[in-house]
């Protein structure tokens, strides 16, 4: 695996994780919590997009907090991301460029 399939699985994560929260049938805290708010069509439409940028501005600062480009919790470092067969996922600013490509 490289940085950019890395970057790619989250951005994934992302999208599944919203589309779970959109739909009515599942059982969540999310879905349970919008219902109350018993919102207009329109006022739906901009619910999800406000999540959406929500989501994907957390996991780029995360993303971004592992490469060194960024804080987690007020600590910014570099970290070493391995595969499960030992190889290096990322070199410093490789999970940056793909996080910049998939979530802009």
């Amino acid at each position: 695996m490289n940085a950019r399939k890395f970057v790619s699985l989250w951005k994934e994560e992302i999208n599944s994780s919203l589309n779970l929260y959109k739909d009515p049938n599942q059982e969540s805290l999310v879905q349970a919590l919008y219902q109350k708010l018993d919102l207009t069509p329109e006022q739906e439409k901009t619910f999800w997009e406000v999540a959406e940028v929500m989501l994907n501005d957390t996991a780029y600062t995360f993303l971004l907090a592992l490469d060194g480009c960024a804080q987690i919790g007020g600590d910014q470092q570099t970290y070493k991301i391995f595969g499960e067969d030992g190889d290096l996922i990322s070199d410093c600013g490789d999970i940056e460029a793909a996080a910049g490509d998939l979530f802009e």
